[in-house]
């Protein structure tokens, strides 16, 4: 099993310096709607896994979740969704748009947690948890409404935009420490919750 010196090395043979920063961009994003999050008590950190069938990079995270009513799930829910979405949003924020190849795990999964959370408001059109923006939304290319909806229902595909936008919101918002966070992971793609956070906390 390789140690984490050596997993970087595998990093940087497999994967060339372009993608490498895209990748770490990606990570930051899903790290920072982490730390954001009212319900993560943790981040765990972020790994690079080299096996052929899945060299990928993942940010996992840790939290307390005190459920009293369906709104506190849906809360959680809501917020689970917006981490998923952050990695595609941070991309459209430095790049000005998603790989959507590479982010079609995320795009699954997000797809899932819409889906919970229409059939948990079926009776009223699923509405965010977050307060309206008070300025204008920045530009984006992103309209999951665009899907066809054999696909994806127009309801689950709204869902999945107010995540996208609002993890967007988030990245735009704290900018200067996201970019401390994307070129620490470019320079070392394996970080613990301890290093993302300091990256994120510095004034």
């Amino acid at each position: 099993m390789q140690d984490r010196d050596g997993r970087q090395r595998s990093f940087e043979n497999l994967v060339d310096a372009e993608r490498r920063l895209r990748i770490a961009g990606h990570e930051a994003g899903h790290a920072l709607l982490a730390w954001l999050a009212p319900h993560v008590t943790g981040i765990l950190g972020t790994k690079w896994h080299d096996e052929v069938a899945a060299r990928r990079v993942s940010t996992t995270h840790t939290g307390t979740l005190v459920i009293a009513s369906l709104d506190d799930l849906l809360r959680w829910v809501w917020e689970e969704a917006a981490i998923t979405a952050a990695g595609m949003a941070a991309e459209e924020v430095v790049w000005g748009r998603f790989d959507s190849q590479g982010a079609s795990d995320d795009i699954t999964k997000l797809l899932n947690k819409a889906d919970a959370i229409c059939l948990a408001t079926v009776s009223s059109p699923p509405r965010p948890p977050w307060p309206d923006p008070e300025s204008a939304e920045a530009p984006t290319n992103v309209d999951f409404r665009r899907c066809d909806p054999n696909e994806l229902r127009p309801e689950c595909a709204a869902v999945m935009n107010a995540c996208f936008l609002q993890a967007r919101r988030r990245i735009v918002a704290h900018r200067a420490a996201f970019d401390r966070l994307h070129a620490a992971l470019f320079r070392t793609i394996e970080m613990t919750g301890e290093e993302i956070s300091a990256a994120l906390s510095i004034p």
